[in-house]
């Protein structure tokens, strides 16, 4: 999960930002809440991505994401964007013997490119306006 600071903008507006999620020449647009951690708005919130192919993969893994505001059915106000975000996971070791046959998610890399800068797996995104 890559934590997103929304403060720049009020919670009545945090419904209406939309993302286009550009990945290996196909584009989704999607509401940021289908991004968003718990699916909603809250005091935190994460990006957070979803397996496309069994648990260790992502569905941001190569993907750019841009976020806006739509202003009508053809123009739309651009805010900001995270671009080549690498997310890379495996089957991480358990002692536990109960839980050896689980998933065992570990996150082995997270890169991405924001304002100009490259952040890892602590990264913060603040989104601007």
């Amino acid at each position: 999960m890559i934590p997103i600071d929304l403060s720049a903008f009020e919670e009545s507006e945090i419904g209406y930002i939309y993302v286009w999620n550009v990945n290996s020449g196909d584009t989704t647009n999607l509401s940021l809440d289908h991004y968003l951690f718990h699916r909603q708005f809250r005091e935190q919130n994460w990006i957070t991505d979803n397996p496309t192919d069994g648990v260790y993969s992502s569905d941001l893994d190569g993907s750019d994401l841009f976020f806006y505001f739509p202003l009508s059915d053809t123009s739309y106000q651009m805010l900001d964007s995270m671009t080549n975000i690498v997310i890379k996971k495996s089957k991480g070791d358990v002692d536990d013997k109960c839980y050896e046959n689980h998933a065992n998610v570990r996150i082995d890399q997270v890169n991405f490119e924001h304002a100009g800068k490259i952040f890892g797996k602590e990264g913060v995104v603040v989104l601007r306006r």
